[in-house]
């Protein structure tokens, strides 16, 4: 048998076993420490722990018409932000963002409220939510408005309801 010729590390730096043992052992412990932060780092949830995220409840009144119906225009321009404005409807809660989504030629827009999960003395009030909207072509489009509903007394995310938009191009 022939022997392995020495590591490169103990010819040159005089390693003794022990002190290579402790140089290879100390950097994969502390890539698992930074490892291990960044992924707590990442569990941790922005919204306060005392608030539960859900998709904004809208009655089907409101989506009949009157003050607190959506605002979503019926016409656009071409890589020009388009306001919205809709309501949802939910007590003890507020406002907790608006994701747009764009695809192509139909944007899904989806209201959060974020409801406090303590005892509270409120009605049922509006909130207000804001987004914009980009069309990047001239086409006819669509604005996808998701909501939730509440069927039986069970909220669910599934109510979903459709505005055409003219898209014109830029002057």
């Amino acid at each position: 048998m022939t022997p392995i010729p020495p590591h490169p590390a103990f010819r040159f730096r005089r390693c003794t076993p022990r002190r290579l043992h402790r140089v290879y052992l100390r950097r994969p412990a502390r890539l698992l420490v930074a490892l291990g932060a960044v992924l707590l780092a990442g569990c941790i949830d922005p919204i306060d722990p005392d608030e539960f995220r859900i998709v904004g409840y809208i009655p089907p009144g409101v989506l009949a018409g009157g003050d607190l119906e959506p605002q979503i225009p019926d016409s656009a321009t071409v890589r020009v932000p388009m306001q919205i404005r809709i309501w949802t409807f939910h007590w003890c809660a507020a406002d907790a963002g608006v994701e747009v989504s764009e695809y192509g030629g139909s944007a899904v827009v989806t209201p959060y409220i974020a409801t406090l999960q303590q005892d509270c003395t409120e009605t049922d009030k509006p909130i207000e939510h804001s987004a914009e909207v980009v069309f990047l072509y001239s086409r006819p489009s669509e604005i996808v408005l998701r909501y939730s509903t509440v069927e039986g007394g069970t909220w669910k995310a599934n109510g979903t309801r459709v505005y055409a938009v003219t898209v014109s191009p830029t002057g």
